[in-house]
């Protein structure tokens, strides 16, 4: 069985935290662990990010949330953001509304070149 793989972006520290689910146990005391650490509002504005299952071109994980570049779709050569929609993980360019899985994205011309608490898309 595969192990579903998170990051939470801390705030204070400016850093990730990241942490899996192999288990109901382990589930619940890492939950329980962040509800101690972190307040539920901000739990509701910073939600965890998930790991997408595919890695960039210099085997680096790629999370919801990821800044990438390298690729283009429908002719649109950019930087795209990784998010979670209709069910898939997909690159998203903010711009021009530019979509595509990212199981579609050949592995070898990805990226990541940031994410979204730091830099420019902060």
């Amino acid at each position: 069985m595969s192990t579903t793989e998170y990051r939470l972006w801390d705030e204070d520290n400016k850093q990730y935290i990241y942490f899996n689910l192999n288990n109901l146990e382990d589930s619940v005391e890492v939950l329980a662990g962040f509800l101690d650490y972190f307040s539920k509002d901000y739990l509701t504005k910073h939600p965890a990010e998930q790991y997408s299952g595919v890695k960039d071109k210099n085997r680096k994980k790629i999370y919801k949330g990821d800044k990438l570049k390298g690729f283009e779709i429908n002719g649109i050569y950019g930087e795209y953001i990784v998010e979670f929609m209709m069910g898939a993980f997909v690159a998203y360019h903010d711009g021009t509304g530019n979509i595509e899985q990212l199981c579609f994205i050949a592995p070898c011309l990805i990226e990541v070149i940031g994410n979204i608490h730091e830099g420019e898309y902060k």
